[in-house]
């Protein structure tokens, strides 16, 4: 039998893993998320086309995409399906109340524009694919776009779902293409990365390579990941509790509390921003007993760009097996660190004068 390792996680320190007799250690890290295929643009170009991709039940992909030249739109198809097979409901950011949604659509997510026309801003996507034979492809997406350099200027946050309805419903996804139709063009090293995950899977060379793993003292109000290795897409899962309620949770990189973070997020559907602040505000508060909170969180670390991080969260409420009554807080938050150094550490402050319990801990996950 395979045992989990401590959080879930799909590659564990030789350590962790069970050593009794009968255990394979291959069986611990074997079908996980792999890279199935990549396309980089070596030069300027209006689409990023990912093709030849294996038949999987659910795919997941990353793109990060690099303004050249004038406004992009970005969007998303299927098989290079451009007849209207598609039907959207999405949110462009500011609300709860922003919804809107397309049906009959010649595409699927459509991802928030730049409207900046600046060379050089990033865009940085996060998305699910379930291709289930004989069922309609479902998706869902999580994207931000920096509009413009420097932490003055918020990010663009955008959230999608999406209904794919091909002509025979038995194809398999072959091929995802993010393309612009907007003024502008990608840059070169703009790129889309699908993987693809499959319960028959048997593979062991893993995308998401584990980077650190830290466990609070519980005496203290930090929990700090230390040093770890560079990679350009990161991978966050936080878990926190407290003796009594967590407040805001401020959030630094790199050791580094300048005025280099800006942010925009929904708590329990109320929008609110910051610009040119010292740390991301990771706020589930507002429960009445807020012992414990988790949080899940994407981040793009070009080693050139400035660096977009995608977050959601979840705070209890009131906690134990009878407190099905009280509803959990709700964070969707983006923020933006405004530095072109890669992400290499992590710290996580209570604001309050609470300590952090044992089982608080931080795991960092990462892939080139």
């Amino acid at each position: 039998m395979v045992e989990w390792l401590a959080g879930n996680r799909i590659r564990g320190t030789s350590t962790e893993r069970t050593t009794g007799a009968g255990f394979n250690p291959v069986d611990a890290i074997s079908g996980g998320w792999k890279e199935l295929a990549r396309t980089t643009l070596g030069s300027t170009g209006d689409s990023i086309n990912v093709t030849s991709l294996p038949d999987k039940k659910y795919y997941m992909f990353l793109a990060h995409g690099i303004t050249a030249t004038g406004n992009m739109n970005y969007k998303w198809r299927v098989n290079g399906d451009t007849s209207s097979h598609y039907a959207v409901r999405y949110n462009d950011g500011e609300g709860a109340g922003n919804d809107s949604s397309q049906v009959n659509y010649p595409h699927s997510f459509p991802a928030g524009a730049d409207d900046s026309s600046s060379t050089g801003t990033n865009y940085f996507n996060v998305g699910y694919i379930s291709s289930i034979e004989g069922k309609n492809k479902l998706s869902i997406s999580h994207e931000l776009n920096d509009r413009n350099t420097g932490a003055g200027t918020l990010p663009r946050r955008f959230e999608s779902v999406c209904k794919y309805c091909p002509t025979d419903l038995d194809d398999p996804i072959s091929s995802i293409n993010l393309y612009n139709d907007g003024t502008g063009d990608y840059s070169s090293d703009s790129e889309v990365v699908v993987l693809g995950w499959d319960p028959d899977d048997t593979h062991t060379d893993n995308f998401w390579e584990e980077l650190v793993s830290v466990n609070a003292s519980g005496s203290s109000t930090t929990l700090d990941t230390g040093t770890f290795t560079a990679k350009k897409y990161l991978w966050v899962q936080i878990y926190l509790e407290g003796a009594s309620n967590l407040t805001t949770q401020l959030f630094t990189y790199n050791n580094d509390s300048n005025t280099l973070y800006c942010q925009k997020g929904i708590r329990n559907g109320t929008a609110s921003s910051n610009v040119s602040i010292n740390h991301a505000n990771l706020n589930v508060t507002g429960g009445t007993n807020q012992k414990g909170v988790f949080f899940n969180g994407f981040i793009i670390n070009s080693s050139s760009k400035e660096k977009l991080a995608t977050f959601t969260g979840v705070g209890q409420n009131t906690a134990g097996s009878a407190a099905t009554n009280t509803i959990p807080v709700r964070l969707q938050q983006v923020h933006k660190y405004a530095s072109n150094t890669q992400i290499t550490s992590m710290k996580m402050v209570q604001n309050e004068s609470v300590n952090y319990g044992s089982k608080s801990i931080i795991k960092v996950w990462g892939s080139n």
